[in-house]
């Protein structure tokens, strides 16, 4: 560093880390879990074996985690109902009973920002979980307990992080029990570069096709995380839906034989006979009708490591299919001008 540069930072701080190589970030997930872990330190939630409920508040890339969380609790068969609230307000039927969790990895969404403003008026008990931004300050000035996410971050590429911190939360909380085993179980497997060679290889797959991502309840939210990411990295249009609900509307909509698209079935290792019947049955009705599919049977020794996998092949498959498109996986512009747009209104 020259002298010029000590000078700068000395006066107004050192500069900012912008993890903007999105290959590299991809290879740093089990570093991200890992981090996202120890953020989270000691912070509870205060009395939660006896809340009605945890409310997530939130919109876009930051509210992946919450509905990962959500599945993930579900599949453990854990009672804890947990709500999901993505507009400007707390709607009436979450009562005061509960725990909120307002997160925005900006810390500037609009929505986000406004929904923690109600909240505050009205006495919610509340965390914030940001990067900085103006709801940072809001809680700093309104002593709401914080956790401080790191910086330079697109909020989608953070997503292992916060998934880690809401985690190490549940597991502080009570609401998950005996996790430092599968936590670090999960941390191991994936630092595997097996996952970045199956995304490339369902990229060439997909080949400018658009996909629909399909899965049983056992990795519901993964399917939502990699329509989100082929929209978000990949600039393309994806779409998703769950088995055994398809099969009672949207399987028949292949009859038309339209469209230019790819089926992908996630299928957890563990799931169940009559849901790998229905999987089993619905491929091979979706082929007789012409269009080509993939099925990726997600393995793994618990079934916290098998959701991290499967996103993990995700986020691999959308760089990829962004790559072979000549798209940038990291820029989100046309989201930022509709930001732009509306800050002009």
């Amino acid at each position: 560093m020259g002298f010029f540069e000590k000078i700068k930072e000395a006066v107004i701080g050192k500069p900012e880390p912008q993890f903007n190589d999105v290959h590299q970030v991809f290879l740093n997930t089990a570093t991200q879990f890992e981090e996202g872990l120890k953020l989270t330190g000691q912070t509870i939630i205060p009395d939660a074996a006896n809340l009605q409920h945890i409310t997530f508040v939130g919109m876009g890339g930051s509210m992946h985690p919450a509905f990962l969380l959500r599945t993930y609790l579900e599949n453990m068969q854990c009672k804890k109902q947990i709500n999901l609230v993505r507009d400007y307000t707390i709607p009436a039927h979450i009562s005061k009973k509960g725990y909120l969790i307002v997160i925005s990895y900006s810390g500037n969404t609009a929505e986000t920002i406004e929904a923690y403003r109600q909240a505050y008026r009205e006495g919610f008990q509340m965390l914030v979980m940001t990067a900085g931004g103006k709801l940072q300050e809001a809680a700093e000035k309104n002593g709401t307990p914080l956790i401080l996410l790191p910086k330079g971050y697109q909020p989608r590429h953070s997503m292992y992080i916060m998934f880690g911190a809401v985690l190490q939360l549940m597991q502080n909380s009570g609401i998950l029990e005996k996790h430092e085993e599968l936590f670090q179980e999960a941390i191991r497997i994936l630092k595997k570069d097996i996952f970045e060679n199956m995304g490339k290889q369902i990229a060439e797959k997909i080949d400018k096709k658009i996909p629909l991502i399909y899965t049983t309840p056992k990795l519901g939210s993964v399917n939502q995380r990699w329509k989100i990411c082929f929209n978000e990295n990949s600039k393309t249009h994806a779409f998703y839906n769950e088995l055994p609900e398809l099969d009672h509307n949207e399987l028949n909509a292949f009859e038309s034989r339209e469209g230019n698209i790819h089926i992908i079935f996630l299928v957890d290792e563990e799931e169940t006979r009559l849901h790998k019947q229905r999987v089993s049955a619905t491929k091979q009705i979706i082929k007789d009708y012409g269009f080509t599919t993939t099925e990726i049977v997600i393995k793994g020794p618990s079934y916290l490591s098998r959701m991290l996998s499967a996103m993990s092949i995700g986020d691999w498959t959308t760089y990829y299919c962004a790559q072979h498109a000549g798209r940038d996986p990291l820029k989100v512009e046309t989201i930022e001008k509709l930001k732009e747009i509306l800050k002009g209104e």
